[in-house]
């Protein structure tokens, strides 16, 4: 199975996470992980391009199955990538096709502020449809709307302008997630940095109250009290690498993992592009478009 994604999908009592995978049929399935289930899995190389998403939403493979060292796409699928230009939006100057701007002009956005266990702020764009699936799959702690827009361009311009204050960032690191993995923050904590963060603000920004939402039960890690050590160890590569163990929990890339009192952390991020086989079988949810999950 090719891994082309890290996935958080959202279900009427909360989320489904793992592996988005495409199969030997060339179909895409999300390969779940929850707590308790026993994986053993080999990751082979080499990393091959996961294709590119056209306007329809849906990820066709790489037509000539590239290489790929840096990254997860080769330079041709990248070029072509219907939402690439989507991600390097500032809400300055729109790069996307005509049909992707038109159906961004008509949907509407949230901006909103996140919280994350080291107490780091920062500032982001959803549409307003998958907004608490964006949250989840960041590994926020906690979360809150700033601001509702219509139109895409607008929303990243807003994003753009209080990303430029030196109390909020727009990315956080996952260095600073592995990190702070065993890190706790209370709602009190979370509402307190958010609204130091509002005072700042000029009185006539006029944002809406942060009603914060606690993510925190979604993950599954409540109870870990024990720092896991990195998968693979050291400087290796993932290619040749096994990984076996009982699921513990998943927060935003994050995979913890367990033998016995031994836990592993993994970032499931390093995985995509590489081959992955199971010597166990596990749950496997098929047919889907990639943009479900993501």
């Amino acid at each position: 199975m090719h891994v082309v994604g890290v996935t958080w999908r959202a279900r009427n009592d909360g989320f489904d996470s793992g592996l988005t995978v495409r199969n030997e049929s060339n179909e895409l399935e999300l390969l779940k992980l929850k707590r308790d289930m026993r994986i053993a899995w080999s990751l082979k190389g080499p990393k091959m391009c996961i294709g590119r998403i056209f306007t329809d939403r849906q990820l066709v493979p790489c037509p000539l199955n590239r290489l790929v060292v840096k990254g997860t796409k080769c330079h041709e699928c990248s070029a072509l990538d219907s939402f690439e230009p989507c991600i390097r939006c500032t809400g300055h100057q729109c790069g996307a096709d005509e049909i992707r701007r038109d159906a961004c002009r008509e949907s509407d956005y949230i901006v909103y502020l996140a919280v994350f266990s080291d107490r780091s702020l920062k500032v982001g764009v959803s549409s307003k449809s998958r907004v608490m699936t964006r949250w989840v799959e960041q590994g926020a702690d906690f979360a809150g709307v700033l601001s509702e827009l219509k139109d895409g361009k607008m929303a990243r311009r807003l994003e753009h302008v209080i990303g430029k204050h030196p109390a909020v960032l727009t990315a956080v690191s996952g260095y600073r997630k592995k990190n702070s993995l065993l890190d706790s923050l209370t709602m009190e904590d979370a509402s307190s940095i958010v609204e130091e963060f509002l005072s700042k603000l000029p009185d006539d920004s006029r944002f809406q109250d942060v009603d914060l939402k606690n993510l925190l039960p979604y993950y599954g890690l409540e109870n870990l009290d024990t720092e896991p050590l990195s998968w693979p160890e050291g400087n290796r590569g993932v290619a040749g690498q096994e990984l076996s163990g009982e699921v513990v929990g998943m927060k935003g890339v994050l995979l913890v993992t367990h033998i016995g009192h031994a836990y592993r952390l993994v970032s499931l991020k390093r995985l995509i592009g590489y081959n992955l086989e199971e010597e166990i079988s596990t749950t496997v949810n098929s047919q889907s478009g990639l943009l479900d999950f993501l």
